[in-house]
């Protein structure tokens, strides 16, 4: 009997981030999520924009994360069309306000 090589890979995790005029915190949300992967399984941070006005799609762009933008600025559908694109293997759905309140990154 012939045996299989089996190869095992890790997962690979994309974070999604439905966002809405947050340049005040969504640069260092960003960053402290890249910071926090010390097993280099993080594929992609990206943040789905419902339509900002501020500055929010700029500074998630130089904070490295991958931005698309919502045909409308509602959490659920947000969401949804970031797991539609994303690349991961497991998708972490993520509310920016309770990362941001977790993280201590409000001034």
């Amino acid at each position: 009997m012939r045996r299989r090589k089996v190869i095992l890979r890790p997962m690979k995790i994309s974070i999604i981030v439905p966002a809405l005029n947050e340049e005040a915190t969504i640069g260092k949300l960003v960053q402290e999520l890249r910071s926090g992967d010390p097993y280099n399984l993080l594929v992609e941070i990206m943040v789905v924009d419902g339509g900002s006005k501020d500055r929010t799609v700029e500074l998630a762009t130089q904070a490295g994360a991958r931005v698309i933008k919502s045909s409308i600025a509602r959490r659920s559908v947000q969401m949804n069309e970031g797991a539609k694109v994303a690349i991961g293997d497991v998708l972490v759905l993520s509310s920016l306000q309770i990362a941001v309140r977790r993280m201590g990154l409000r001034d």
